[in-house]
């Protein structure tokens, strides 16, 4: 199943579609460039972030060969 049929993908898929660490994943977040919803109100619960942040992250410029935007 491709990442284009879901709404949501969770931080490990979305770390593995872009090629990038977990902690560039969580930087990103903290830093607002893309957005997440956190499963729950805990400072580290799991993330899901939408797919349109993928298809914008491609567009901007292909995130997925670069460490920051």
């Amino acid at each position: 199943m491709s990442y284009k049929d879901k709404d949501f993908v969770t931080g490990q898929e979305f770390c593995k579609i872009l090629n990038i660490s977990n902690s560039t994943l969580y930087r990103w977040i903290k830093s607002g460039k893309i957005k997440a919803i956190r499963i729950s109100d805990r400072a580290n619960s799991p993330v899901r972030i939408p797919t349109t942040e993928i298809d914008r992250l491609l567009i901007e410029g292909g995130a997925a060969n670069q460490e920051e935007l």
